[in-house]
């Protein structure tokens, strides 16, 4: 599948994941996002939970401070593709949940400072909502995010992360033949 007309500029990422960012003729320049991104190919594709301001330890960082609970957010993202043997600019999907609206506007230099030194000039598919609450008390900003790792031979870069690979490999496989799914006294079979 080769994209046409409303593709806004091509990037080959890496061996053999290709993606665009999609821009509709006519639209005004996104900033900061892409409003959509065409990925072709050997890739996996790593749905992440939502993720907060936890440390390592599940312990909220920067209570009361959005900017720090945005980047150490966005540091468990990026934590978590690292793990699957990804890199930043592999995530194509972001949703950003925030309870605070103005607090988010009035913090986008410090995140965007942020996001540069982490990410660069990459920018998914990105979605902001304001909601009333976070299940975290105290939580003011979750991300969830997708990406589609290159499938590649290992390379140096890459070589820390190989057992992770391993790990994934392990848990991603489909199965193979007819799968059972089992409710408390029902046994069905699905093709």
């Amino acid at each position: 599948m080769r994209p046409t007309g409303n593709v806004a500029r091509g990037d080959t990422n890496r061996d053999r994941l290709r993606r665009w960012a999609v821009q509709p003729k006519g639209w005004k320049a996104a900033r900061g996002y892409a409003n959509g991104v065409l990925v072709e190919d050997g890739g996996r594709t790593l749905y992440l939970a939502g993720q907060i301001a936890w440390d390592a330890e599940q312990q909220l960082v920067g209570k009361d401070n959005f900017s720090r609970q945005f980047v150490q957010a966005l540091d468990n993202v990026l934590a978590v593709v690292r793990e699957a043997g990804g890199q930043p600019e592999e995530i194509v999907r972001m949703t950003v949940f925030v309870t605070d609206k103005k607090a988010y506007l009035a913090a986008t230099k410090a995140i965007g400072v942020a996001w540069k030194d982490r990410i660069g000039s990459h920018y998914p598919a990105m979605t902001l909502v304001e909601v009333r609450d976070l299940l975290e008390e105290g939580a003011m900003v979750e991300i969830e995010a997708t990406a589609v790792i290159a499938i590649q031979a290992a390379s140096p870069q890459r070589t820390a992360a190989a057992p992770a690979r391993k790990q994934v490999d392990a848990i991603a496989r489909p199965p193979t033949g007819p799968i059972r799914r089992r409710t408390s006294r029902v046994s069905t079979t699905v093709p």
